[in-house]
């Protein structure tokens, strides 16, 4: 895999956990990343810093990603940014519909690591406007069978997007809470008779309930989403208990999945001083996939309160890349633990 080192890529999408799995499949490549949250966030990013490029969902609330991109475009300096269009819809034609709105591409979510990576090498390359193939489906979609029978298939998740234990559990709880918020949100939106936001907002939920493998869920927000673009409420307001009720039945399968994978570990005393010397060291050459490991090699233990806190806070600021404060945290346990 080749490294890109000091090329800079943004990602733009409203919800957290589809932009903390982009932000985690382009750790390989040695990206500066930079997240935005909605369209008028990525226009002051882009009005500071030029992009080698962007990805930019296509359906959020306020700016759509049309508007968004028309709003990049008349940045100065930026009409030949390369910008490619994040939607989680596929199909025939979807690529020639994107690429008449503007966009120079565009790469399905849940996003898979062979069109992902066909993106970066093209455009990164500075090769131009690339002749790429894309599948306009996701090439490893669950059987219907198993999207019946599955509230949540954590190995399916993390095989699909090539993530491990420690991000996989960070990713659900930024899942659950978002869930949570969106519930209340949907059902504002039904009393407003709002059906735009609404669509807007289950379309969110239905890529990102996928991405962490709550299959079921991602469906039933399909079919609500369906019924959207259609504005029948009335048929969104009939749907909508079966999500409601599979939502909460996909927050208990969370719950279970977090108290499974405690109660299996075996118990340790104190995190192990030289895994994490070695994390200091690698934290220097911000080597990522290096203090995954290391961090995922201490995950499989339990520990005593303090220390498994302190090991929360170091998954949690490598999934953020934040390497400086990773390092402080195992600064500060060295000199506790002398």
């Amino acid at each position: 895999m080749k490294d890109y080192s000091g090329v800079a890529v943004l990602i733009v999408d409203d919800t957290a956990t589809n932009r903390m799995v982009a932000k985690k499949l382009l750790a390989p490549y040695h990206l500066t990343v930079d997240l935005a949250a909605s369209g008028m966030d990525a226009i002051r990013k882009v009005e500071k810093k030029w992009y080698d490029l962007v990805f930019l969902d296509y359906r959020m609330p306020g700016m759509d990603g049309v508007e968004t991109l028309l709003a990049l475009r008349r940045i100065p300096n930026r009409k030949e940014m390369p910008i490619v269009a994040l939607t989680a819809n596929g199909g025939e034609g979807v690529r020639a519909k994107f690429l008449r709105k503007g966009f120079q591409d565009y790469l399905p979510k849940p996003i898979d690591v062979y069109s992902l990576d066909s993106i970066i090498n093209s455009y990164l390359n500075g090769k131009g406007v690339p002749k790429i193939k894309h599948t306009e489906t996701n090439p490893h979609p669950p059987s219907e069978e198993s999207t019946v029978e599955r509230i949540l298939d954590p190995i399916a998740a993390m095989a699909s997007a090539g993530i491990n234990t420690p991000f996989y559990r960070t990713l659900l709880q930024t899942f659950k809470q978002e869930l949570q918020v969106s519930i209340s949100a949907l059902d504002e939106f039904i009393v407003k008779k709002d059906i735009n936001d609404f669509t807007i907002c289950i379309h969110g939920l239905k890529s990102a309930a996928n991405a962490v493998g709550a299959y079921t869920l991602s469906c039933c927000a399909m079919e609500l989403e369906t019924w959207g673009k259609e504005q029948s409420l009335t048929r969104i307001t009939e749907q909508l208990p079966l999500f409601k009720e599979i939502s909460v039945h996909t927050l208990e399968a969370i719950d279970e999945y977090e108290v499974g994978n405690t109660h299996y570990k075996t118990k340790k005393k104190n995190l192990d001083r030289k895994i994490l010397e070695q994390i200091r060291h690698y934290c220097e050459e911000s080597e990522y996939t290096k203090i995954g490991e290391l961090l995922a090699e201490l995950d499989q233990y339990e520990y005593e309160e303090c220390q498994q806190a302190l090991l929360n806070e170091l998954i949690n600021s490598c999934d953020s890349f934040e390497f400086e404060a990773l390092d402080r945290l195992v600064q500060k346990w060295s000199e506790e633990n002398k």
